[in-house]
């Protein structure tokens, strides 16, 4: 789950911000839309992303939730 949330949230909020005229609403082409999805997996952008889109909270309380929910787990069984 997280490995999953660190890849595919840029990816994500850059969807979103299309509808608001950023993200893949660019003047600048196919060829800037091609880097800007093969960056959106690269973690490191992500964490870059969530703190402009204003989610950065989120992501890490989201990152938090899944370890704390993996260790309950892992304990139980």
């Amino acid at each position: 789950m997280i490995v999953g949330v660190w890849l595919f949230s840029g990816l994500f909020m850059m969807l979103n911000a299309s509808f608001s005229g950023g993200g893949f609403r660019s003047p600048e082409g196919i060829g800037w839309l091609v880097r800007s999805i093969l960056l959106s997996v690269i973690p490191v952008y992500t964490y870059v992303l969530a703190t402009y889109d204003g989610s950065l909270a989120a992501l890490l309380i989201v990152t938090l939730g899944g370890c704390v929910f993996s260790a309950v787990q892992s304990r139980w069984q």
